[in-house]
């Protein structure tokens, strides 16, 4: 978690100071899904395509920032 990173404590420290303070936590935007079954002869994705690049790097700190080509 960036916040206890930079605050240098733990993570749950944060967790109980949003609870006790009323902030909720909204998880990472979900993947969309991909319908992998309805085409099962379909070549590879390219290192850095969109569908596994996003899935690699949601909630992360690279969340929202393209393949680094």
């Amino acid at each position: 978690m960036d916040v206890a990173r930079i605050m240098r404590v733990a993570r749950w420290t944060i967790r109980e100071y949003a609870r006790v303070h009323g902030i909720m936590y909204q998880p990472a935007m979900a993947i969309r899904e991909v319908a992998w079954h309805d085409d099962l002869e379909r070549e590879p994705l390219p290192p850095g395509h969109e569908i596994t690049w996003s899935a690699i790097v949601a909630g992360t700190c690279l969340d929202g920032i393209g393949y680094p080509l």
